[in-house]
């Protein structure tokens, strides 16, 4: 059942992203309605978009309680750290997906900036050894 539930959240989002970028018909009252459901839950909506419009378009969807969003590589490298402030300022909780990969010294320095942007999530590529994670 676990699975199944899963499966359907996940298609859930599916519709409604795509709803929102017009892809997919789907009646306003129903994205609507899986909104408010997946709202009931804590989830990371993905903001897997190539502008900052496309994103707070989007973000504008959802009203009352904000949701915790994931800013990928595609949005970030797009905007720059700017979209992460804009979309702290609005009351969301942030997971930046970076995956970051580096030599250990690097990572470091690029986790040392990134804070600053005071995300509530982030994440380095475990490949990278356990030097690189600490």
């Amino acid at each position: 059942m676990e699975n199944t539930e899963n499966r359907r959240e996940h298609y859930n989002l599916y519709y409604i992203f795509a709803a929102d970028k017009q892809e997919h018909p789907m009646p306003p009252e129903k994205v609507e309605e899986i909104r408010k459901n997946i709202m009931a839950k804590d989830v990371i909506i993905a903001c897997d978009f190539s502008s900052k419009e496309q994103t707070l378009n989007f973000l504008d969807k959802f009203t009352g309680r904000k949701p915790f969003v994931k800013i990928g590589m595609e949005l970030f490298y797009a905007e720059g750290p700017e979209i992460v402030r804009t979309i702290k300022e609005r009351g969301h909780r942030i997971f930046l997906d970076l995956k970051l990969h580096d030599i250990p010294n690097t990572v470091k320095k690029a986790m040392s900036v990134l804070r600053n942007l005071d995300v509530d999530m982030t994440n380095v590529h475990a490949a990278g050894t356990v030097d690189m994670m600490k």
